[in-house]
């Protein structure tokens, strides 16, 4: 599998924000240099990322969040630039990954992801309370050429 894209917030990003996002860099725990924080009641960032090419595109991330009811964060891919949005993951209120720290998830996603170049990521907070937060960290999108 080659990577195909990389961002671990190292540097400048590519991402598109919400607007009105609260999307902040974040340079303490649970990060260990860079990732970005959600810390709004809504937040998202997306990004389209061509896969032409490629096929058995797999995805990975660490994500985490610290929330009280009623928030979720949530990780998913879209097959047609944002049109529909399938969920890889979705953090709520009491979930174990809703501890304070970065967990990493890896997917491998359907057919509809290969050679595709309308393929998007985007990350979403979702909630009532703004004291709340949720992370995202190194993010590899990879597949195997054809």
């Amino acid at each position: 599998i080659e990577d195909l894209f990389s961002d671990d917030f190292e540097g400048s990003h590519t991402w598109i924000e919400n607007p009105s996002s609260g999307i902040t860099w974040y340079l303490n725990s649970p990060c260990v240099s860079t990732c970005i924080r959600a810390g709004d009641e809504n937040a998202s960032i997306d990004r389209t990322i061509s896969t032409v090419g490629y096929s058995s595109i797999s995805v990975s991330f660490e994500m985490g969040a610290s929330f009280s009811p009623g928030n979720t964060m949530t990780a998913q891919w879209s097959p047609d630039g944002g049109a529909t949005w399938n969920i890889m993951k979705q953090i709520n209120d009491g979930d174990p990954e809703d501890d304070g720290n970065l967990h990493l998830f890896t997917y491998s996603l359907p057919a509809g992801a290969d050679n595709n170049p309308a393929f998007s990521l985007r990350f979403v907070l979702a909630g009532a309370n703004p004291t709340d937060e949720a992370y995202v960290d190194n993010i590899v999108v990879g597949g195997m050429p054809n």
